[in-house]
């Protein structure tokens, strides 16, 4: 692994920008029933870099008429396996967060969006 230490820490990516490091990630990607392949890449997904982070964006969902493909805007994952060490621990972690734009506040169930024609 290509990464930076930090005392007993490894950061397996430091993400620096200005995009994704495509040596380190893949989107996630799946057959559809038509035959076609659904790449969870939202094409006008934005990405920002700061503080070590990155923060991805979608002001609109265009992907996918299929509801479970519809789900998955955006979705990375490492190229890279990470061994368990021998003793003490190994962690991972994530910040995700979403806004509920015209929705009723703090009710999960009006996160969802419907398709029009």
């Amino acid at each position: 692994m290509t990464n930076s230490n930090l005392g007993d820490k490894a950061v397996h990516d430091g993400f620096e920008g200005p995009t994704l490091e495509m040596t380190r990630w893949f989107h996630l990607s799946f057959p559809l029933p038509d035959g076609t392949t659904f790449v969870a890449d939202e094409p006008g997904a934005g990405i920002a870099f700061r503080d070590g982070g990155v923060r991805i964006t979608i002001d609109k969902f265009t992907q996918s008429p299929v509801q479970m493909a519809d789900n998955c805007k955006v979705l990375v994952l490492s190229d890279e396996d990470f061994a368990l060490p021998d003793a003490g621990s190994i962690t991972f972690s994530a910040s995700i967060a979403a806004e509920a734009i015209n929705a009723t506040p703090y009710d999960h169930r009006d996160g969802f969006s419907r398709r029009t024609t």
